[in-house]
């Protein structure tokens, strides 16, 4: 196994960990409330919502969380959701880089093998124990290419 083919094998193992990684990280960030935390006061007292975009019809939801704990808690969670977007970005980036590199190694392993494949096959024609030597040109297609040239 050549270089190449070493390097190929170790890129497509790691796209292999980078996708499903990139599945989990999916799924987490789907778990998790997207949208921001806001307080409003009415007579004195904090009402917490979360709003967050849902359609074009009806852009921005409300949704009634409670005490100022629990919105901490979902701010936390809020949180959490754009520290994985980030990571899934950062991730996403690294599978392109990936798929780039593979499609390198690809092509110097398709370039080499072509070569090799190439090299054995003049090996064989200039053997001695080759049963079909490369043929010589004949007499009346030497005569032909002096003709060419005369003219």
């Amino acid at each position: 196994m050549n270089f190449f083919e070493k390097t190929g094998a170790i890129l497509a193992e790691e796209k292999k960990v980078l996708l499903e990684m990139r599945t989990q990280l999916k799924a987490k960030v789907e778990s998790l409330p997207k949208g921001h935390i806001v307080c409003r006061k009415q007579r004195d007292r904090e009402y917490y919502y979360l709003d967050y975009y849902c359609n074009l019809k009806k852009p921005v939801r409300s949704k009634y969380i409670g005490n100022k704990d629990k919105a901490d808690t979902v701010q936390k969670q809020i949180d959490e959701r754009r520290q994985l977007k980030i990571q899934l970005k950062e991730l996403e980036e690294d599978l392109i880089t990936i798929d780039k590199m593979l499609k390198i190694a690809t092509k110097r392993i398709d370039k080499q093998t072509t070569q090799e494949s190439i090299r054995g096959k003049i090996d064989k024609m200039d053997s001695p124990n080759n049963p079909n030597p490369p043929s010589q040109p004949s007499a009346n297609h030497q005569a032909i290419e002096q003709r060419d040239i005369k003219s």
